[in-house]
């Protein structure tokens, strides 16, 4: 009995000590931004199903593209207000695209809104917060949507544009 106990206890040993090993390979890979497998992602907000396996492609610095298997498309934008404006300043997605919008304060507390209500986001960021917004462009018409801070705006009144293709 007491052997068997032992056995039992040392293929536990191993097994813990196997995904550790794992664990921290897995880690050390992902913090050198690589990415070698297709990502996981939670996506039943966004009409597919929670464990969709999806491929992540980063476009640029501030922009990053996932297309699901159903091919919704998620496009998030890092984006900073200062005094001297927004960066990026413009934005384009095409229709049916659903957007998030990582929006940091640098210098000040602003306020953040997009000019039309179609859109409808007004969010108070605080200086050196970053405030995540998020909407499906499906519901709003093609054009140009203008993003501003409306009142509290630190002395300049930063201004950019999103535009919704066809």
């Amino acid at each position: 009995m007491k052997n068997s106990q032992q056995k039992a206890g040392s293929i536990v040993m191993w097994v813990i000590v196997a995904l550790v090993i794992a664990a921290g390979v897995w880690y050390g890979v992902s913090k050198k931004g690589e990415v070698s497998a297709p990502v996981s992602v939670a996506g039943d907000a966004l009409g597919v199903p929670a464990t969709s396996t999806v491929p992540v492609t980063t476009t640029s610095t501030n922009e990053t593209t996932i297309v699901f298997p159903n091919n919704s498309v998620l496009k998030q934008f890092d984006l900073s207000m200062s005094k001297d404006g927004f960066s990026p300043a413009s934005i384009e997605v095409k229709k049916g695209t659903i957007v998030n919008l990582n929006i940091t304060a640098l210098d000040n507390t602003y306020d953040f809104m997009f000019a039309s209500p179609k859109i409808g986001f007004d969010i108070m960021i605080k200086k050196g917060d970053t405030q995540t917004i998020g909407f499906d462009t499906s519901d709003k018409d093609a054009g140009t949507y203008t993003f501003t801070c409306d009142q509290q705006c630190g002395g300049g009144k930063p201004t950019g544009m999103l535009t919704i293709d066809q």
